[in-house]
């Protein structure tokens, strides 16, 4: 620090330390300062206390924790009586944090329950928490819950509890929370339960996941199972249709578009330059018309093949070339036979379609 003394500049260091101890509240008797090595920063502190007051202070300040921890005991146990197991809940969980910070790696005794004998109450909380864990039951929808570049999805992820223990008991207000599973340390929301022990969250998708899963498990220090639901970015899908025949063209290009769009996709028609520049999902497929007439009268046999090309995702990778069922039809004319063939697109043509293309990223 730069300082100023009788009209000359000074510079200097200045450090601060906070320092506490964990000793009840108790009136000191006597302080001592003293410094050593001053240029190191070493400084010394003596306090003095009578022996007596400071004992009677440690053992009240003992029994104080005590009691307000055999209070959070004997509220949860109250609380479980009378079916409200979020309060149970809550009260288990205090007493857990009471447990940890003003008794750690010790017992308490105490009548936790109320039946006038002494127990550690600590081993009871336990066992009432884990008697809740084994009867409660988390469940989440699955999804997939498909989000586009905005980060909004469709559908609600849902969470319920159902409980399956002694008794009735009421699932409101029961806390839960959401996390993603590739960011376990980072709570997503938070909600509380409804008297149906159902939840709907609101998280916010991280777009640079491509696939994701939100974990739902039970806002306490007694968790129980998790459940997860899925979360899958919309996809964008090309598709280029050429054949040698208008008729052909257009009914396939139709059907290869709705078939399409069942899938969680956007589907784009482009035009060959485009799907030949590749990326993201393309779909190209090629119709070859082939047309016989029977010599023995006006019958005409259309024949048609399709060539097709699929490559995956962003990678761009192909993952199928060759041909797909042909489909044949007969008529008096060609364009009869061409289109008594088409008829059977929705047979033959769609479900190969769905089995190629269900599986890709």
């Amino acid at each position: 620090m730069l300082g100023q003394t009788a009209g000359r500049p000074q510079q200097y260091l200045e450090s601060k330390i906070n320092a506490t101890a964990e000793i009840p509240p108790t009136r000191l008797d006597r302080e001592e300062f003293i410094m050593n090595q001053p240029r190191r920063g070493q400084l010394t502190c003596r306090v003095a206390v009578h022996r007596a007051r400071y004992d009677g202070d440690v053992r009240r300040d003992l029994l104080n924790k005590k009691n307000r921890a055999l209070e959070d005991a004997r509220r949860a146990h109250t609380a479980l009586e009378d079916g409200r197991l979020a309060d149970a809940l809550s009260a288990l969980d205090s007493l857990q944090s009471r447990a940890d910070a003003d008794f750690p790696n010790l017992s308490l005794e105490g009548d936790a329950d109320g039946d006038g004998k002494p127990e550690d109450v600590l081993v009871w909380a336990r066992s009432r928490q884990g008697e809740i864990r084994n009867s409660l039951t988390l469940t989440c929808a699955p999804g997939p819950f498909i989000f586009g570049d905005d980060g909004r999805f469709a559908g609600a992820p849902t969470a319920r509890l159902s409980w399956s223990g002694p008794g009735s008991v009421s699932l409101d207000g029961i806390p839960l929370r959401a996390r993603w599973t590739h960011r376990p340390d980072h709570t997503a929301d938070r909600k509380l339960t409804a008297k149906n022990g159902e939840v709907v969250f609101h998280p916010r998708v991280d777009l640079f996941v491509e696939s994701s899963f939100l974990q739902v498990e039970l806002d306490a220090n007694s968790p129980i199972t998790d459940c997860r639901s899925a979360f899958h970015r919309r996809r964008q899908a090309l598709v280029f249709v050429g054949a040698d025949r208008e008729d052909v063209r257009v009914s396939l290009e139709q059907e290869t578009v709705s078939r399409l769009k069942r899938f969680p996709w956007d589907v784009s028609l482009v035009n060959e330059e485009e799907i030949s520049a590749g990326g993201g999902t393309t779909i190209r497929l090629d119709a070859h018309t082939k047309i016989v007439r029977y010599p023995e009268g006006d019958i005409h046999r259309a024949h048609i093949v399709f060539r097709a090309t699929i490559c995956s995702g962003g990678t761009g990778k192909s993952v199928f070339q060759g041909e797909s069922p042909v489909l044949e039809g007969f008529g008096v004319s060609p364009a009869d036979a061409v289109r008594v063939a088409l008829e059977t697109l929705k047979e033959n043509f769609s479900p190969w379609l769905d089995e190629k293309v269900k599986g890709l990223p």
